[in-house]
């Protein structure tokens, strides 16, 4: 009888298990999602310094003490001293990790690691919401992540990624000894530092996100019973962030950013998602992040009324920072996502006595994320590994198979392919680590300045590579008209991504130069439907079509 009777409550515990059906695949479909939307091409230059970078740490078994791959570097930046240090080794971890995954398993294992990485931020968010009691683990509010989501993946393979996900976990792990009134949870905070301090300077992040919850413990009831052991934790974790080759020099590098050096008032990544405002109005992700943003100002107020004034101090900092500079949207997107989600849930969730219904509208909408992908060539497969057009793949095999001569002129944003495809046997002008301020301003005054010639001759330059056109501005690359013009230098090389100078003396060959305003022609045909825009593509395809049909 008894048997009966267990197998009649299992059977009618079966019939009443829609709810929790639905919320399996809610949460199956959001992580399904965020994986789908993680798995671009490799898009980011800095990639490749990186992954350069982890090689030469596991090859020589040490931290690079001078920069290896450009032959423009120095020991220190005059204008910026121990800069350069700093960017050689505050990434080791990161770089390391990179370079195992690549030998391991090539340029796919990469971009599927980077998937399963931002599942882990995903889950990290999930944990947030749940360490709330009652909140449950509903993915349902979560939507806007799986499409802000977006706006990281524009750029996401670099060691800043790390630093999202750990910036996460501190705050999970406080949450949830909030909840659980423990104090031992506070102390996985200190190894989570540890590991963070040694993956990237994001970490200081994390600093500032712990320090919220100890200015606030006079004032929040929740925070008092834990007191000591959130004051200690904190110090702790903070002292383990010392022990990485940089120690605390961050915080040195984070005031020298504030002061706007050359490097960062020239990167797009620094400035506001506002002064892009306009071309962001149809782009999912960025009208996602928006939403974010617009829900966390109500999520703020509705935590300071609750007095509630860490979680609502947290947000505020992480929305402000990602205000400031695109660089930080992704500290924001996580945590924005995650207390905006227990906002919805206690604010107007909770009177849906069935969260049935929410997860039964979920699915539909994470169908919508995960389907509605314009531009991302892989969704559910690995169809492209490398982003179109980002990385001279044919022209560097060219300079490797003829043995073009050195030193070698290069476009900045292909650095860090070129060293990591050519090294030991070239070595490059500059790569977007920028490590000395000096020699920034030099390439650009090459690039773009009206002296450009004189100045590469002045390093000794004997070949350079570089696209044909800026598709930012639509406009012909300055260096290249006047590489055009000088007679001393011959077009050797053009595919339709790059061109390939040489001195003339020294070239083996050489195309028609007309050639050059046949590589512009072809770029701006490429580039001109993705900044659709910007109106100086008109005057650069006039001037390219003259200078063709010209005797």
């Amino acid at each position: 009888m008894s048997l009966f009777l267990k197998a009649q409550q299992l059977r009618d515990g079966k019939n009443r298990s829609p709810g929790k059906a639905l919320s399996i695949v809610s949460l199956m479909l959001f992580l399904v999602a965020v994986f789908s939307a993680a798995i671009v091409p490799i898009n980011s230059h800095d990639f490749w310094w990186h992954l350069v970078t982890g090689e030469y740490i596991l090859h020589f078994q040490k931290l690079p003490d001078q920069d290896p791959f450009t032959y423009t570097s120095m020991p220190d930046d005059p204008d910026y001293p121990g800069r350069p240090l700093f960017v050689l080794r505050q990434f080791w971890l990161s770089q390391v990790l990179y370079a195992l995954v690549h030998n391991a398993f090539g340029l796919p294992g990469v971009i599927i690691a980077r998937g399963l990485l931002y599942c882990a931020i995903a889950m990290t968010v999930l944990f947030i919401v749940a360490a709330r009691p009652g909140a449950g683990i509903s993915p349902a509010p979560l939507v806007l992540f799986c499409l802000a989501t977006r706006t990281a993946l524009e750029d996401s393979d670099r060691p800043q990624t790390f630093s999202f996900l750990f910036a996460l976990l501190l705050i999970a792990v406080v949450e949830w000894a909030i909840r659980k009134k423990k104090k031992w949870p506070l102390f996985l905070n200190i190894p989570i530092m540890a590991v963070a301090a040694n993956m990237h300077g994001g970490y200081v992040v994390g600093v500032v996100l712990l320090c919220v919850y100890l200015v606030f413990i006079p004032f929040e009831e929740r925070l008092r019973p834990l007191r000591g052991a959130l004051f200690a934790s904190t110090l702790l974790a903070l002292l383990a962030s010392y022990f990485n080759p940089n120690q605390w020099k961050v915080f040195g590098e984070v005031f020298s950013m504030v002061q706007a050096p050359l490097y960062v008032s020239t990167i797009q990544e620094y400035l506001s998602p506002l002064k892009i405002l306009p071309h962001t109005l149809s782009n999912p992700g960025w009208l996602a992040y928006w939403m974010l943003v617009l829900l966390s100002i109500f999520a703020a107020l509705y935590f300071f009324g609750k007095r509630r004034y860490s979680e609502a101090t947290l947000l505020l900092i992480t929305l402000g920072a990602s205000l400031y500079g695109m660089r930080f949207t992704y500290f924001f997107i996580p945590l924005g996502s995650a207390f905006t989600a227990l906002f919805l849930q206690e604010a107007f969730f909770s009177r849906i006595n069935k969260r049935t219904v929410i997860d039964a509208v979920a699915i539909p909408l994470f169908l919508f994320a995960l389907l509605f992908r314009p531009g991302h060539p892989n969704n559910l497969g690995l169809k492209v590994i490398l982003r179109g057009m980002s990385y001279p793949v044919s022209a560097a095999a060219f300079i490797s198979r003829e043995g073009l001569p050195q030193p070698v002129f290069n476009d900045m944003l292909w650095g860090g392919y070129l060293e990591w495809r050519l090294w030991p046997a070239y070595r490059m002008f500059i790569d977007t680590r920028q490590l000395i301020n000096r020699t920034y301003a030099d390439y650009l005054a090459i690039m773009y300045g009206p002296q450009g010639i004189r100045l590469l001759n002045a390093y000794g330059a004997a070949t350079v590579i570089t696209s044909g056109i800026d598709p930012y501005a639509g406009q012909i690359i300055p260096l290249v008209r006047n590489l055009y013009h000088d007679d001393e230098w011959s077009l050797v090389y053009r595919d339709g991504q790059a061109v390939v100078f040489v001195r003339r003396i020294l070239a083996a060959h050489e195309l028609p130069k007309k050639e050059v305003y046949e590589e512009v022609l072809a770029e701006a045909a490429y580039w001109r439907r993705f900044f659709p825009w910007v109106t100086a593509y008109e005057a650069t395809i006039a001037e390219a079509e003259n200078a063709i049909e010209s005797p």
